[in-house]
This record gives C-alpha cells, structure tokens and sequence, in this order.
C-alpha cells in the first residue's frame, strides 16, 4: 500500500482518499497483490524464503502503483 501514500503538509496521507481498510473490507487488496505473491508461495513453498522475496515485493508494489494512478481516470 505504500505506493498510495501522499506527502500532504509535512505528513504522510492515503492518496486520491483510498482506505487500505476498504480495500480489504471490498477485496480489491487480494486481487492487488495476488499474482506477485502467490508465484512466489508456488515456487518456494517456504514462508520465510517467500517474506524475503524481492521481486514479489517489487512486483506487489508495481501493482499497486498501478491500482493507484487509475483511480479517478
């Protein structure tokens, strides 16, 4: 969710007035973050390794971002 942070006055806000909490209360937070994570939980079948992941955290955030900036279009 950090791709949807704004920096407003000196402070950190949720962009364009997206919830995180709304998001996972309508289940777009699943659908977000899914592919990126779910690939990893299939190839490493580890919790830990999965965690670590790199590219399933960069990809999370890709997405994201994405979700984000079309918002409002």
């Amino acid at each position: 969710f950090r791709a949807m942070l704004v920096e407003k006055d000196g402070h950190w806000v949720w962009g364009k007035n997206l919830s995180p909490t709304a998001l996972i209360d309508q289940g777009l937070a699943v659908g977000i973050f899914e592919d990126s994570v779910r690939r990893s939980i299939d190839n490493y079948r580890n919790p830990n390794r999965t965690g670590k992941d790199a590219q399933a955290w960069s990809n999370a955030y890709l997405k994201a971002e994405n979700f984000y900036l079309r918002q409002g279009i």
